[in-house]
């Protein structure tokens, strides 16, 4: 474990564009944990995912919230609102009483904030935790252009890099960083953090994300229409919210799948943390493109169904889906309700199989205890 001394006299600001709960959760938990003098969370409304429609900024002093509050802020047009909230982020960070010694930014644009809070004293230094670059990230040809060169530029002038996937650690390499300013640090969780079965026995499927085109979730309901064939009691619970929830539902009633599909919402990790390991298996069918971010990025919710032991049923030709096929920690299918149907209807015939499945899972996602990596990387660099 990381020294008391070291993470108890370190004041934080961790900066976030936030869709749900993620890196910056997991920060936040951790320098709680080993009561850092401050730290400081800003999540801004991620914009074309506004679960947020404000700011939000929670405060802790020696591991304990001391301040919770909510700032206005603009939703659209996206490149305006994007470069509002820089400007409300340097305003925030400057008018208040606090200096950091590390400012983690979840992106570039709000690293580029970073950037400039540094320069005028309010932080020693600047990490940038980048989930990918994205191809498509803006519709507007020039504004990705943009996007693609600030991203760069404030990668080479952050003190530390901090990536998802080993891809994005040769993307770093390539723009000049050097091999010692950039750390892998996996989505995953601390393993002590949720419950861990060695053994199931149902029929109940488990989804977490976004409600997107990018995660795929326009084919559950005919998976599970496919599996209901076999399987008449067959469950999915979904977790999660976005653009596709309605089109989802009523899909679902069409499909007349009510008693099989339900919609849990949007929920905190604490809440679904001790149950996520009762489900048999975790089903992540992301729709396959080349310009998708998830190509060099590493997907929470396959880490979590990892730290569960949940057997995974996966879309094909990412980089996370061949660990999972090469590992046998699950299957990787064509992205398409009968190759998804055909992988969930194995595993729910065959217990035994399914089971030996889980053992090789909650085995392999030991050496993804996040805190593992926190203490190695924070004794280094703070």
């Amino acid at each position: 474990m990381i020294e008391e001394n070291v993470s108890s006299e370190r004041k934080i600001l961790l900066l976030s564009h936030y869709a749900s709960y993620a890196m910056q959760d997991l920060l936040f938990e951790y320098f709680i944990k080993h009561k850092a003098i401050l730290v400081t969370k800003i999540n801004f409304p991620l914009l074309y995912l506004p679960f947020l429609k404000q700011i939000e900024i929670t405060i802790s002093e020696k591991g304990k919230t001391i301040s919770f509050k909510k700032v206005a802020s603009l939703l659209k047009p996206k490149p305006i609102a994007y470069f509002l909230q820089i400007i409300q982020l340097i305003y925030v960070v400057i008018a208040s009483r606090y200096r950091y010694d590390v400012l983690i930014a979840q992106d570039s644009l709000l690293a580029m904030g970073g950037i400039f809070i540094r320069a005028v004293g309010k932080c020693k230094k600047v990490i940038l935790y980048s989930h990918g670059t994205g191809k498509t990230r803006f519709d507007n040809k020039i504004f990705q252009i943009i996007y693609e060169t600030v991203d760069k530029f404030i990668a080479r002038q952050s003190d530390y890099n901090f990536v998802l996937s080993q891809e994005m650690v040769e993307v770093r390499k390539k723009q000049g960083i050097a091999c010692d300013k950039v750390f892998w640090i996996p989505a995953s969780i601390p393993l002590d953090s949720l419950s861990r079965k060695k053994a199931v026995n149902n029929k109940k499927i488990i989804f977490i994300g976004v409600l997107d085109a990018r995660n795929g979730v326009c084919i559950l309901p005919d998976v599970v229409a496919s599996v209901k064939k076999k399987f008449p009691k067959v469950n999915l619970d979904i977790i999660g919210d976005g653009v596709f929830l309605d089109l989802l539902k009523t899909r679902t009633k069409t499909l007349g799948l009510r008693k099989n599909i339900h919609f849990l919402g949007r929920l905190n990790f604490k809440d679904y943390a001790a149950n996520l390991t009762n489900y048999s298996i975790g089903i992540a069918p992301y729709e396959f493109s080349e310009n998708n971010f998830t190509q060099i990025t590493d997907p929470m919710k396959v880490r979590l169904y990892m730290s569960a032991g949940l057997p995974i049923v996966v879309t094909k030709n990412f980089t996370f889906s061949e660990e999972i096929r090469k590992n046998n920690l699950g299957f990787a299918v064509d992205y398409d309700a009968k190759s998804f149907s055909d992988k969930l209807i194995r595993l729910l015939s065959d217990n035994e199989f399914s089971n030996k499945m889980r053992a090789r899972t909650l085995e392999y996602s030991k050496k993804y205890d996040l805190h593992v990596f926190y203490n190695k990387v924070f004794e280094k660099i703070l």
